[in-house]
This record gives structure tokens, sequence and C-alpha cells, in this order.
């Protein structure tokens, strides 16, 4: 029976090893997962929605405090109630959990930063920015990027039209080092096979205000800020001053180069704008914003899908007139806003052959649109 007791003997030992070796190489991933700073996360959570955690960020870490949510796919929210319910060694199966939570498990996965209250009793200013996939998009997320990380007390929620969010995206955005969203809202088939122009960008804010609304946001002043406009840093100081509604200049919208609120004795009396059409507010998406206090009393508002008729549409469901609005930028005396646009590009002819490979180009070319 000595043939048995060492048959055994090695099957304890063999096992014992592979289990001690895939402990290892889970523990190095938890260790080397660490060293990226959206990975490092503390305090896992495994629910039905997803992790939840508090990683690291380059900001202010003293007087801000900042939380990460990372949806899981349905295929590994299975995978993880599966593993947890096996019959493997319980230290075992707790560090395969850990190991899984820390890794880039998907692609698929957006982040969601949520500052608290900061030392700085100013209001924050929440920018809403759609953004769709083009080869300019980088580029305008960038600039945008560079702008908004000047500014205190602000967080930026970047609403993509896609199904699942552009990697670039994420990595422009999270390199600010300010407190953000990322959000994915594509427009709904009915209006893409419609001919003519499109409500582009109306899904992506609709999906910012529903957000605002799940986290019971009530403090604050909203902003749409779209990334292919220039601001200057001034324009975010009278963005928190508004108590209600705020309104100033644009430069550069139509061929009157100028969208404004026409301001007399420091009343708006009408506006000035290469288009009214049938408009009661015949304003820029960039020209207005919005008090949070005062939005959270239309809890169902929402910005409508009409091409040209957008900020009206929304404008008239905060049920206001002419005296409500506040005229800012010194009375509309001061254009702080310009409709630039950036020349468009052609996609790009990534062209790089064999005798790219192992150097920089295929690394290059991935970031271009």
């Amino acid at each position: 029976m000595n043939w048995l007791r060492v048959a055994k003997a090695r099957y304890v030992t063999r096992k014992s090893f592979i289990l001690f070796l895939l402990f290892t190489v889970c523990s190095l991933s938890v260790l080397i997962g660490q060293s990226s700073k959206i990975r490092q996360l503390k305090n896992l959570v495994v629910n039905r929605r997803g992790l939840k955690a508090a990683p690291t960020a380059d900001v202010d870490q003293e007087n801000t405090q900042y939380y990460a949510y990372i949806p899981v796919p349905r295929k590994t929210e299975e995978f993880f109630a599966s593993l947890k319910e096996s019959t493997l060694n319980a230290a075992l199966r707790d560090t395969l959990l850990r190991c899984l939570s820390d890794s880039d498990f998907s692609e698929d996965r957006s982040v969601e930063l949520v500052p608290t209250k900061t030392d700085d009793l100013s209001p924050t200013v929440y920018v809403i920015t759609p953004t769709f996939r083009r080869p300019e998009q980088i580029p305008e997320l960038t600039r945008l990027g560079q702008t908004l990380r000047q500014v205190k007390n602000l967080h930026w929620i970047v609403a993509e039209d896609a199904q699942v969010l552009t990697p670039v995206v994420r990595t422009t955005v999270e390199k600010m080092g300010i407190p953000y969203t990322l959000l994915v809202a594509p427009m709904p088939d009915e209006y893409i096979s419609k001919p003519g122009h499109k409500p582009r960008g109306v899904s992506n804010r609709n999906a910012a205000l529903q957000w605002l609304r799940s986290n019971n946001i009530t403090e604050g002043v909203i902003y749409f800020a779209d990334d292919d406009n220039s601001y200057d840093l001034e324009l975010f100081e009278e963005i928190r001053k508004v108590k209600k509604v705020g309104m100033w200049p644009v430069g550069l919208v139509t061929k009157f180069g100028l969208s404004s609120p026409v301001v007399k004795n420091g009343k708006i009396v009408g506006f000035y704008d290469g288009w009214i059409g049938n408009r009661k507010f015949p304003v820029d998406m960039a020209s207005f914003g919005v008090n949070l206090s005062y939005l959270s009393k239309f809890p169902n508002i929402s910005m409508p899908f009409s091409p040209g008729y957008e900020e009206t549409g929304f404008l008239r469901a905060l049920n206001i007139t002419k005296d409500d609005i506040e005229p800012l930028a010194e009375n509309c005396t001061k254009i702080l806003v310009w409709h630039t646009q950036t020349k468009k590009s052609k996609p790009a002819e990534k062209a790089a052959g064999a005798k790219h490979n192992n150097t920089n180009i295929p690394f290059l070319l991935d970031q271009i649109l």
C-alpha cells in the first residue's frame, strides 16, 4: 500500500502547488493593478449594480473626496456570483474575487467621479458636454478640458453618442485631473433614420440631466458646453452668479456673427440672432445657465428632439419669461464664449504596413479617429 500513500502525497502536493501558484499570480495582479491611478480601488463591494470604490486621482486630495462607479457586464456579474458560491477554499476565493475586481476586466466601462463639498463655498458648475466620434473629437475635448482644469469647483459631465464609451475619450477626460462623469447616450434609432437635420446632442444632454436627478444634485449651476466652442475663463465665474436662469452673448453664431439677449436698462427686452424663427427664446445652446435648485422644481424636464428648437423647448419648459432671465457678463456687453467650430477633417487613411510594426506609428494611429 506504500504506492498508494506516495500517489496520494504527490496528488496533494501537486494540488497545493497549483493553488499556491494561482494565489501568487492573482496577488501579483492585484499589486500591479494598484499602480494605475484609476485602478487603485479600496473598500471593494460587489453588488448587483457593479463595483463601487474610492480611487486615487491627480487632484486636490485634501479638499475633495471622489467615488467611482464602474458597471460590470452581466456575464461578469454571473461569474462573480458563481465564484462566490463555489466550494473553493475561502481565502483563495476571496483573493480571486479581488484579483478580478482590480484587473481591467472589460473594455465596456464608464467612470463617475462625484465630488463632495470642498472648502470653496462658491457654487459648483456642472458642465455638460455632448460628444460624438469624429476626427476632431479628441482635439476638441483636449482643448475644452485644458480650459476646464483651470476652473475651481467644477464637475465635467461628458456624454458620448455611442453604444460603448470610446477608450481614447475616457483617457482624454481622465488625464485632465478634474471631477468628471462619463456617460454613453446614443441617439435613438428613430431619429437616425429620419431625413434632414438630426437632433444631435439631445440624448446626451438628457442623459446628463437624468444623472443629476438620480444623484439628487440640487445645488450648483448647469451649463451646456459643446466641445467645439472656445471659452473665456471669466465665463464660469459669471455662470456661478445664476440664481434662476442667466444669459450672456455668444460670438460667431449665424450670419450676424452674434447671438445675444437685447438688454435695455438692465432688463432683457428681446433677442438678437441670425435666425429668430418661431422661437420664444432664439438663443444659442452656449448662451445660458440654470441653477439646479430651480431646475429641481421640474423633475421631468428634458430637451426636445427638435433640430433648431432644442434651446427654446428646454427654456419654455422652465416656465420663465424674459423678466425672469438674468443678463450677465456685465449686462450682456461682453462676449465670453465663441462658436469657433474646428475645420472638418476627413477620416484618416491608416496606411501603416508591416514596415511600421514594432514602431510608434500603430500607437499613434490608435489615437486618431
